[in-house]
């Protein structure tokens, strides 16, 4: 920072008490004294060593330095002491002009050979390599289809093997323009492959594969929402913001679906902004920003064990897969068969075969067959609460678990209706009360009504000691949300 005369970094590994390090604005052709520290209001280059105090530092903490202020168009060469002619050499950076104002690292050195005394030839290249610090965003992401995959056409990336969920998960979110990956399953015939692909129509897979998709995805590197024609819905520019904090700030903006964030490693780290789809992007590579964007409300099936050595019956059955499924796999493809209720998942024997039914009565089966029911179940597609019948008003920015969560909190609430990001009222929320009368067909808007289960109803814990008296009757529903 050239008007505070700070300089920050971050660790990528723990550093020990009195390792030593140093800052040194001195390159080749410079004749000044590379141990004079540049000045509150002097020119001098000059080497700034910094000691790690008592303690040490652990990876990912930010440690500011005071004093250190290189001009601009100048050149930060950060080493480790050593002889004159070899010092270990950690990162070269180049401090460009951004239009005058003197501040921010724009580039990175790729190469930085030893010359004479601390002076060394450098070659730039575009300010990429260092994007991932251990403060990177944490990917999240939820089931999206069984049996289905990233087309072979438009896939980003295809790795046959040596994946899990969670790293096939992160090479998705670092991948400009991924929203989607398909993992095969554990035990299947695909078992640790990773594909990734755009918002592109899945193609049926057989090969034991699902697909889920991210809540957030990285849309375009180096580019953020224009400050031009005042397309900007919030500016938040204290530099103090999180990643998970940015993203927050646009969940809660009507209309918000890009965020620019500047990553701890840009010239504006904590800087965010937001902005609607279809925004055209501004680049600007200088400052290092990246926009990321909403992806669909996640939308995740959550069950309890309803009977054990008993399933659906074959007439009654909706579904009958034979596939190597999960019980989380199988729960989402009950979650998105309209009136399916419950579902069977084999064991033993019968491992991985998923049969899912409406709320029927079960047959016994003794060949290792549980059945699961849904805690909410989809009851209509493009169906909404009927205005004269919600228990509370909408809401244009809930999520699909905040939308529930609504739902169970307010008394008599059994159904909701949900607009999911691919409707014209995503995040759109109502309730009202169990009754298929109270909904009407809208299939212009794209709103899905849920309904919640029973079996797995939240309960909420006594904060009161038991008395012996008799109490009331309680007058809300319960607000604690179940678990798988």
């Amino acid at each position: 920072d050239d008007n505070d005369g700070e300089l920050r970094f971050v660790t990528h590994v723990d550093i020990s008490a009195g390792e030593e390090i140093q800052f040194t604005t001195t390159t080749s052709g410079d004749n000044e004294d590379r141990t004079n520290l540049r000045g509150a209001g002097g020119g001098e280059e000059g080497t700034f060593t910094w000691t790690a105090p008592a303690g040490g530092v652990a990876t990912g903490v930010v440690t500011t330095v005071q004093g250190f202020r290189p001009t601009s168009n100048d050149q930060v060469l950060v080493y480790q002491p050593g002889t004159n002619d070899n010092p270990t050499i950690l990162v070269s950076l180049n401090n460009n002009n951004n239009g005058g104002d003197g501040t921010g690292i724009a580039y990175v050195v790729e190469t930085a050979t030893a010359e004479t005394e601390p002076q060394f030839a450098v070659t730039a290249k575009k300010y990429q390599s260092v994007r991932k610090l251990v403060t990177a965003p944490e990917p999240e992401s939820c089931f999206h289809a069984t049996d289905a995959s990233c087309p072979s056409a438009d896939r980003l990336f295809n790795e046959g093997s040596g994946f899990t969920l969670e790293t096939c998960e992160e090479k998705c979110f670092e991948t400009e323009g991924c929203v989607h990956f398909t993992f095969g399953r554990d035990g299947g015939a695909n078992a640790g492959s990773c594909y990734g692909c755009g918002d592109v129509t899945l193609e049926a897979d057989a090969g034991e594969v699902d697909t889920y998709e991210l809540e957030v995805f990285l849309d375009t590197i180096d580019h953020k929402c224009p400050q031009a024609g005042g397309v900007r819905l919030f500016l938040n520019n204290s530099g103090t913001l999180t990643y998970e904090e940015c993203k927050q700030l646009c969940l809660d903006t009507v209309g918000c679906a890009l965020f620019s964030f500047g990553p701890l490693d840009s010239f504006l780290p904590g800087w965010c902004t937001g902005c609607a789809a279809g925004t055209t992007l501004e680049e600007d590579a200088a400052r290092g920003l990246d926009t990321y964007q909403l992806g669909d409300s996640c939308i995740t099936a959550e069950s309890c064990i309803d009977t054990a050595n008993f399933k659906c019956d074959d007439g009654d059955q909706l579904f009958a897969e034979t596939a190597v499924f999960t019980r989380q796999s199988c729960a989402q493809k009950c979650l998105e068969t309209e009136g399916c209720v419950q579902f069977t998942l084999g064991r033993d024997a019968s491992a991985g075969q998923c049969f899912g039914c409406a709320d029927v009565t079960l047959v016994q089966d003794l060949n290792g067959f549980d059945t699961y029911q849904l805690e909410v179940t989809l009851l209509e597609l493009d169906h909404k609460c009927i205005a004269n019948t919600r228990l509370f008003p909408s809401s244009g920015t809930l999520t699909y678990d905040e939308c529930k969560q609504k739902c169970y909190d307010t008394a008599t609430c059994g159904l909701f209706s949900f607009g999911p990001a691919d409707s014209t009222l995503p995040g759109w929320c109502v309730g009202c009360t169990d009754n298929i009368a109270n909904l009407e067909a809208d299939n212009t808007r794209g709103l899905d009504t849920y309904r919640l289960g029973t079996a797995c109803a939240p309960t909420t814990t006594p904060t009161t000691a038991p008395t012996s008296s008799p109490t009331a009757s309680p007058t809300t529903a319960p607000t604690v949300g179940p678990t798988v």
